[in-house]
């Protein structure tokens, strides 16, 4: 049939290999993208936890919490979380986003 032509294989490769250049650019600015992303997550995260250990803070006579304990044992970190509980509405951010 004449006037009916396809695309050539030099074509689709021509094709193929702009795509994987392309690919290859852009792949690297999307993960700097998203590890910024996690590290204002994370500092935002870090800001939430400041703002409850000052309510908590103001609550309790201007202690910190975990204040009036050895903040060496194994079962502090279990006692913080439980004194700033009440502060916080998602427990999400006790965790980092960048953490595996």
């Amino acid at each position: 049939m004449p006037g009916k032509r396809g695309f050539t294989l030099i074509e689709l490769l021509v094709v193929i290999a702009i795509i994987a250049i392309l690919a290859a650019i852009l792949f690297p600015v999307f993960a700097r993208a998203r590890e910024q992303a996690r590290k204002t997550s994370c500092a935002s995260n870090l800001k939430q936890l400041g703002l409850a250990c000052h309510m908590y803070s103001q609550d309790y006579d201007e202690l910190l919490p975990c204040d009036y304990y050895a903040c060496n044992s194994n079962t502090t970190h279990r006692r913080l979380v439980d004194q700033i509980l009440p502060y916080i509405k998602n427990t999400q951010i006790m965790y980092c986003p960048s953490a595996s």
